[in-house]
C-alpha cells in the first residue's frame, strides 16, 4: 500500500471510529450532493540535524465539492508536524502514524464542522489559494 492509499484509508477507518462521518453528512444536509477530495501533499521524516531533533511532516490539502459539477465549496489546508523519538526504522514509522492519524481526525472534525450547501462558493483560507 502507497502514502496515499494508506492515508486515505486512514481517513475513511477515522471517519468512522469516531461517528464523524454522521455528522458530517448531517451538517452539509446533502449527503451525496457534496464531496470529499483529500491530496498527500507532502508525508516523510526529516532527519535529526545537529541540535535539531528528527521529524515527520504530514500535508492534506481537503476539499468539499459539490457532487454534481465537481465546484469547490469549501478548501483548508492540513500540516502537522511531530517529533520522531530516533530515526531508525522503527521511531520513523511510529512517528509518520501518528502524524497520519492526527491529520485524518483534523480532516475529519473539519469535514463534520462544515455547513456548506450545493452551489454555495467556496470558503476556508486555502480557497483563495493561501
Amino acid at each position: 500500500e502507497d502514502a496515499p492509499d494508506a492515508v486515505r484509508n486512514l481517513i475513511i477507518e477515522t471517519f468512522d471510529r469516531t461517528g464523524l462521518a454522521r455528522a458530517a453528512a448531517s451538517s452539509t444536509g446533502a449527503r451525496a450532493e457534496v464531496m470529499l477530495s483529500v491530496d498527500l501533499v507532502s508525508f516523510g521524516l526529516t532527519p535529526s540535524r545537529r541540535r535539531a531533533p528528527a521529524r515527520a511532516d504530514i500535508v492534506l490539502v481537503a476539499r468539499m465539492l459539490d457532487g454534481r459539477n465537481r465546484s469547490v465549496l469549501a478548501v483548508e489546508r492540513f500540516a502537522v508536524t511531530g517529533p520522531a523519538g530516533d530515526d531508525g526504522p522503527a521511531g520513523a514509522a511510529a512517528a509518520l502514524g501518528d502524524v497520519a492519524r492526527r491529520a485524518a481526525l483534523d480532516v475529519a472534525r473539519w469535514t463534520a464542522g462544515q455547513t456548506v450547501r450545493p452551489g454555495s462558493g467556496p470558503t476556508g483560507p486555502a480557497a483563495s489559494g493561501g
